[in-house]
């Protein structure tokens, strides 16, 4: 059509006719910033669900460097050295639990016993038996004599959680902050939630607080 256009108009087409249309939607930076940052999210959540490797989900991301500003840097020999490393690989030294499910449901006397003393609050003037061990939870529920108590890191917390999303969540954060110096705090989503961490600086963290995504 702009072939005919031309003849029309001029009689002939002019050698190196060049059109150029400008678009008709061009993003926004925050709509830029926002398609950036959930496909950075899915290349997390599919290297951690153990469908690439460490390797992979840097090239990955490396291939968002035009979009997102980051990345670039992530050199040649970074990618090598965690060629066929997963995710339990890469956290491993850190977290030997994080990113590991429990296989199904958990049993109801470890929710009744282990995990409510692991997750609840201590009290000092928490009954005990003769042999010094607790005898009830923090809550209502009953533990019966058993080994495990309250450990006081899980006093620190800020906010409470399960002991299984505590592990994930200090997974993520060391991932995501490796090294992270004590009182460092950064940002966490998982299962719809998103988590605000604080470092510990013993390769813990506390969560400051949560809210739905």
């Amino acid at each position: 059509l702009l072939p005919v256009l031309a003849m029309s108009a001029w009689g002939a087409v002019p050698d190196g006719l060049d059109i150029t249309f400008p678009p008709l939607w061009t993003p926004t930076a925050a709509e830029v910033a926002e398609i950036a940052l959930k496909k950075a999210q899915a290349i997390r959540d599919t290297f951690q669900a153990g469908l690439f490797r460490a390797d992979t989900a840097q090239r990955e991301l490396k291939k968002l460097a035009d979009e997102t500003g980051m990345f670039d840097s992530i050199s040649e020999e970074e990618i090598a050295a965690n060629t066929g490393k997963t995710y339990q690989d890469v956290t491993a030294l850190r977290d030997p639990l994080a990113g590991l499910g429990y296989g199904g449901e958990i049993s109801a006397p470890f929710e009744g016993a282990a995990q409510d003393a692991l997750t609840w609050d201590y009290s000092p003037s928490q009954p005990r038996d003769k042999k010094g061990r607790w005898t009830s939870g923090g809550g209502n529920s009953k533990i019966g004599k058993t080994k495990y108590a309250p450990s006081k890191r899980a006093n620190k917390r800020g906010k409470t959680v399960s002991a299984k999303t505590f592990g994930i969540l200090r997974g993520e954060f060391n991932t995501k902050y490796p090294g992270a110096k004590t009182g460092q705090q950064g940002q966490v989503s998982y299962k719809g939630k998103r988590y605000w961490l604080e470092a510990d600086g013993s390769g813990s963290v506390i969560v400051k607080k949560s809210w739905k995504e």
